[in-house]
Formats: C-alpha cells, sequence, structure tokens
C-alpha cells in the first residue's frame, strides 16, 4: 500500500484513471503485482466492490511496515500508523501539505462526496478526503468535504494481487 506522489484535482480521470496512476506509480518504484485506488464514487466503494481485494492476512505500506492484520481491521480500527509512505518507500515529511481524496467516509462507506465520480475538478463540488498522517478513523473521512477544485490531493493505492 502506498499513496500516490501525484496531487491534482478531484478530477483524476474516475476510478479507473486513478488505478491507472497507481499501477504507474508502482512500476516506476519497480513494486510488483497490480494496485487499484482506494475510492468510493457513485455509491459503491471498496465493500461493495467484488473486485476489490481484501487481505485476510494483513497489510503493509510500501516500506513494509504492517498496519493492520486484516482488511476487517482496517474497516474498524483504521491504519495502526500514518499512511504518508509513497509507492518508493518514502515518506511524506511532516509539514508537507498532504491530504487524500477517499469519498469514504469512516467506516468506508461511500459519500456522495466523489467529485461527479473523481471526474471533476468544479469548484462547486466538492470530494471526501481522508488525513494519511492520521493512525485510526481519520486516514478516510477528516469530516470536511474538501472542493474538487483543489489540486492538492493524493489517493490510496492498494495492492490486487500477490506476486
Amino acid at each position: 500500500m502506498f499513496i500516490t506522489r501525484h496531487a491534482g484535482t478531484g478530477d483524476i480521470g474516475g476510478p479507473e484513471g486513478a488505478d491507472a496512476i497507481c499501477n504507474q506509480e508502482a512500476a516506476e518504484a519497480g513494486l510488483p503485482g497490480t494496485f487499484r485506488a482506494l475510492l468510493g464514487a457513485d455509491g459503491v466503494g471498496p465493500n461493495d466492490d467484488a473486485s476489490f481485494f481484501r487481505s485476510e492476512n494483513g497489510y503493509c505500506r510500501a516500506d513494509y511496515v504492517a498496519f493492520a492484520d486484516s482488511w476487517v481491521d482496517l474497516v474498524l480500527n483504521g491504519p495502526s500508523m500514518p499512511l504518508v509512505v509513497k509507492a518508493d518507500g518514502t515518506a511524506f515529511l511532516v509539514g508537507d501539505t498532504v491530504f487524500a481524496w477517499t469519498g469514504l467516509d469512516k467506516d468506508m462507506q461511500p459519500t456522495l462526496n466523489d467529485c461527479n465520480a473523481w471526474t471533476s475538478a468544479d469548484e462547486a463540488l466538492k470530494g471526501e478526503t481522508g488525513n494519511p498522517y492520521q493512525a485510526g478513523k481519520s486516514w478516510l473521512d477528516i469530516l470536511a468535504a474538501t472542493k474538487c477544485s483543489n489540486a492538492g490531493g493524493h489517493f490510496y493505492c492498494f495492492e490486487q494481487s500477490v506476486p
């Protein structure tokens, strides 16, 4: 798992465009496997998407530090540590302004704030965001949706296949 170094508006080409960015960054960092962006869009989140891999064996960041024992642990408790690690294993620095587009609430359910399914940078629309510097439930939803025109949004990428 990693957070993208790519930062942009809420127009990330939909979930498919976000997945492509995840896989591009993983390949550039030499990470094997297939990655998907953790996003809620059009009322569908990772809990509802049968094709989104939900591990029973735990999760680790790209620097190989474990942060959850299973998907259930991640949904119920959030990560045990901040998720500010990029695909190359380096971390964003404390003080860097980093937020993650999620479209999810703290229980990993999709919200209506998804920048028109991640295809719009319209200032009138909002996207749900999380704080990757936070352990626990705030990693998904910091309680204030962000304008889709904000160009500082990253997103979380989760491995979908075991190499």
